[in-house]
């Protein structure tokens, strides 16, 4: 099963995919108040 994840919920912008419940890419970085407008085109960032 393929899981992509993601968190605005502090400071902090975090996406990550994850395949059978094993991490295969993340990014994270700092995005105060503006973590729901960098979601999306980081997404596009995350590699299989």
């Amino acid at each position: 099963m393929i899981s992509l994840i993601l968190d605005s919920s502090n400071v902090y912008l975090n996406v990550g995919l994850a395949i059978n419940s094993k991490l295969i890419d993340k990014i994270s970085y700092e995005a105060w108040q503006k973590q729901s407008e960098y979601m999306i085109p980081e997404l596009s960032l995350i590699h299989i």
